[in-house]
């Protein structure tokens, strides 16, 4: 029975940390920020529009990161994400912020 209960265990965190790209397709805006930002993901690219700025990121998960990458910009970074069980609830937090931003999924595309 032990064996059952951590096989089960197991399987539960793995199901629950793997993520894919689809789920985080569409548009998401900031719900928790002064400056509204605006990300719309794609695939493997991301369009970010901050502080009257476009700009257009490669992207990754690994884990509970988001990496981004700009190599025309020479700009990379992560964030650390977590997403609510509904998948329409974001939370973002760079390594300097102490708090998740939140963003919400847009149904427009």
């Amino acid at each position: 029975m032990k064996n059952i209960f951590f096989l089960f265990t197991l399987i539960c965190i793995s199901c629950s940390t793997n993520f894919t790209s689809q789920q985080f397709e569409g548009n998401w805006n900031s719900k928790s920020s002064a400056n509204e930002i605006n990300f719309h993901f794609e695939s493997d690219s991301v369009t970010i529009d901050q502080w009257g700025t476009t700009k257009k990121y490669l992207w990754r998960l690994i884990e509970n990161k988001m990496y981004f990458s700009n190599e025309s910009i020479k700009e990379n970074f992560y964030v650390n994400f977590k997403l609510n069980r509904n998948n329409d609830t974001l939370f973002l937090k760079n390594e300097h912020e102490k708090e998740y931003q939140i963003f919400v999924k847009s149904n427009k595309e």
